[in-house]
């Protein structure tokens, strides 16, 4: 009887060791990234290494959808999306209070128009190469900003930049 008592509990053990590893890897994958992982870590690098924060005041972001890019979402997908940017920190809000943001910042300077505002455009993404272009236009005012190309490859678990070119300036 003890013997079998044993054996259930081996199972048991063994079953669940078996559960955690099954749900370990589909939380964190096995191996490479999925395109959805690449793609949300190309935002990520993006975000935190090429989008200039300030420490102070409101600053706002937006991914912008590449009209050629089939995404299969439509308006309000999660390819396109909006942060706020304050003393540093980062925070994902919705198309409607980034709007606000942006009113109240163009109203509040009385028609001259000082809002920070950063759009990044995921260009190409080449999954299987772990390959991407992307754009970061930066607009600080009226006739101050500028877009720059971002040419970037996935490696050894991070992004790098191989090259960057200026796209657009005012």
């Amino acid at each position: 009887m003890k013997w079998l008592e044993r054996r259930s509990s081996l199972w048991r053990v063994a079953f669940l060791a078996c559960l955690t590893a099954a749900l370990a890897l589909a939380g964190w994958g096995c191996g490479g990234k999925s395109g959805g992982d690449l793609r949300e870590s190309l935002i990520e690098f993006a975000l935190r290494n090429i989008v200039p924060v300030q420490q102070q005041g409101l600053q706002l972001v937006r991914l912008q959808r590449y009209p050629l890019e089939d995404t299969g979402g439509g308006e309000g997908s999660i390819y396109e999306r909006f942060w706020k940017i304050e003393g540093g920190s980062f925070t994902e809000i919705d198309q409607q209070e980034y709007d606000r943001l942006r009113e109240e910042r163009i109203e509040k300077s009385q028609g001259g128009w000082q809002a920070s505002e950063h759009t990044i455009i995921i260009r190409a993404l080449n999954q299987e190469e772990g390959k991407a272009a992307l754009e970061v236009g930066n607009l600080y005012g009226p006739l101050a900003g500028e877009g720059v190309v971002y040419y970037l490859e996935y490696r050894d678990g991070a992004w790098k930049i191989l090259e960057k070119t200026t796209s657009w300036v005012s």
